[in-house]
């Protein structure tokens, strides 16, 4: 019994994202599957605010997902969120790479992982994860739409990855930690 306990929590336990900063790696742990990503060409910064125990972004290019950004924070214990965070980092999508329209065509939530697709300025498709895991949140950009579709299918769901539309080569470098500062997203 004990043992069936024991592996019952290992395999539910996993936390559902993982850097490894020795190796340039990141794996997702989601439906009880693996998926690892290496990170090719990769600029981490850190980030940090009085809410935020933990935080820094990465913007990569990878050979099977094209390019991808990433933000993991760790939010303090005493701290919450004052809005929704997928809206937060949609706005900041926005703002930052000076876009005048984001429709949202598909929205997932599967879950620990929400996955969002857009049409941006009626002909650029973006992609949105966010993964939550307590107080945990990860914000990844997905700019082509394999890594969304990648993990949709760990839970044997579709999403469209747009193909009609062209992929956003502006470089986004925002961060929901540091303009936390001004923001006061969370508190």
């Amino acid at each position: 019994m004990f043992d069936i306990l024991k592996n019952f929590l290992k395999e539910n336990l996993k936390p559902a994202y993982i850097f490894d900063r020795k190796n340039g790696t990141v794996t997702l742990w989601a439906n009880k599957k693996e998926l690892f990503i290496q990170l090719d060409e990769y600029y981490k910064t850190t980030q940090s605010s009085s809410c935020v125990q933990e935080g820094y972004s990465i913007l990569c290019n990878n050979s099977n997902y094209g390019k991808l950004f990433l933000e993991y924070m760790s939010v303090q214990p005493q701290c919450d969120w004052q809005s929704l965070p997928h809206g937060n980092f949609k706005d900041l999508i926005k703002k930052q790479l000076k876009l005048k329209e984001m429709k949202t065509l598909q929205e997932l939530d599967l879950k620990n992982f929400e996955v969002c697709s857009f049409k941006a300025d009626d002909k650029y498709k973006l992609f949105t994860i966010i993964i939550t895991d307590g107080k945990r949140y990860t914000f990844i950009l997905d700019y082509e739409g394999k890594l969304s579709k990648d993990i949709v299918s760990m839970f044997d769901k579709d999403i469209d990855t747009l193909g009609e539309l062209e992929i956003l080569s502006l470089n986004y470098e925002g961060s929901l930690a540091k303009i936390n500062l001004t923001e006061n997203y969370i508190r």
